[in-house]
């Protein structure tokens, strides 16, 4: 794996920090964020689509959805959030954020599927973890692409979020001791 991470290091460090003439001002969280997308996104979805823009934009804004829907379903009295919650403007947001994972994922998805039916010798599964995670999951009947997607939102939000929370909390806090 490590010439693929090299690669798309590589490649998100050009895109996301390019070389330029003078000082210019970077955000570092939403830079480290994409970058993390990006890297990440090679190792569990491959090159096809960790590049996407649909796939960055809900690798990074998956988390902030969940957030926003978690803070506002633990304000409401527990015993009508089974019947709230679903209408809340953040929980549909959130399903709307799912929904199109699902939906980038279908072709990726059943592509494997058939390639894995097909029956072709010569045909090997990509080496990324959605590959490991279709199949471990082939046993248990949930090799859908919603499915799928909600497995790999999962892992992209702590992959994406601990690693530029932690990234741009040492840039800002640079002595350890203090964290």
């Amino acid at each position: 794996m490590n010439p693929i991470v090299y690669d798309e290091v590589d490649h998100a460090l050009k895109t996301e920090i390019p070389e330029c003439a003078d000082w210019t001002p970077v955000p570092m969280y939403m830079t480290i964020a994409n970058m993390v997308a990006k890297v990440t996104g090679r190792v569990f979805v491959g090159e096809g689509l960790c590049r996407s823009p649909e796939y960055l934009d809900n690798a990074i804004n998956y988390a902030v959805d969940v957030h926003e829907a978690q803070v506002e379903v633990k304000q409401m009295n527990p015993l009508l959030r089974p019947f709230l919650a679903p209408r809340l403007e953040s929980v549909r947001r959130l399903r709307r954020r799912e929904a199109s994972a699902a939906h980038f994922f279908q072709p990726l998805v059943q592509a494997r599927l058939d390639a894995e039916k097909s029956g072709d010798p010569d045909w090997r599964a990509p080496d990324d973890m959605l590959s490991v995670l279709m199949r471990k999951s082939e046993g248990r009947g949930i090799v859908t692409a919603a499915e799928m997607a909600k497995i790999q939102l999962g892992i992209i939000f702590a992959a994406v979020h601990t690693t530029s929370e932690s990234m741009t909390h040492m840039y800002v806090h640079p002595n350890p001791l203090l964290i």
